[in-house]
Formats: C-alpha cells, sequence, structure tokens
C-alpha cells in the first residue's frame, strides 16, 4: 500500500487537472476494481501491467496503474466468491482511502 499512496501523490497533480469536474478517487476505485477483477479472472500480471503502460501519455498516471496492479496482484488469491467480494471491497476502500487522504492533505477537499 505504501507504493500506492507515492503513487496517489505522483499522479493527483495530474488527473486533477484533468479531471476537474469529475471525482479522480472515484476513478481510481473503480480503476482499481477492475484490476483486481482482471486478476481473479486469472490474467497474468504480464497482460495486466502491458494495459497499465498504455493507460496514459502521462508517465505519472502510467506509475499510478501499475502500482495499483502491483498491490492487487500482491493480494491472496481468495478462492470464494465470498472472499473475493470481501477483497475487492477492502482494496477499493484502501485505494479510495488513500486517494481522499491525499486530497485532504493539498487542501483540495474544501
Amino acid at each position: 500500500m505504501k507504493k500506492l499512496l507515492i503513487g496517489v501523490a505522483l499522479a493527483l497533480g495530474i488527473v486533477l487537472p484533468a479531471e476537474a469536474n469529475n471525482d479522480p478517487c472515484m476513478s481510481l476505485e473503480a480503476t482499481a476494481l477492475a484490476i483486481l477483477e482482471a486478476k481473479n479472472e486469472g490474467m497474468p500480471m504480464s497482460v495486466v501491467m502491458d494495459l497499465a503502460g498504455k493507460s496514459s501519455e502521462n508517465k505519472d498516471v502510467r506509475r499510478l496503474m501499475r502500482a495499483l496492479v502491483m498491490d492487487a496482484y500482491n493480494l491472496p488469491t481468495m478462492m470464494s466468491e465470498e472472499g473475493k467480494r470481501r477483497q475487492a471491497t477492502q482494496f477499493m476502500h484502501e485505494v479510495s482511502s488513500a486517494c481522499y487522504q491525499m486530497l485532504d492533505n493539498a487542501g483540495m477537499l474544501d
């Protein structure tokens, strides 16, 4: 999760101006869920990392996407659907919490 925090810090300066009318943390949350679902469906990490590398022309956004992939693939594999659902919920909460904390620390939630 430490890598995720660093990635969020690096990317927020780029994501926020481009997403002025949208909630960038909501976007990160949805991206985190999609990455975790790809992992749980058996998609190889190399494929998801390749997609993350092509996710944006901005290198900081690509770094953030790769950090999300690494964090998701470092989670233990869940066998039951209930376990997968709980893990997805927890991962999304961690991602959005880190994002909102960075926004709050930067004074951007006021």
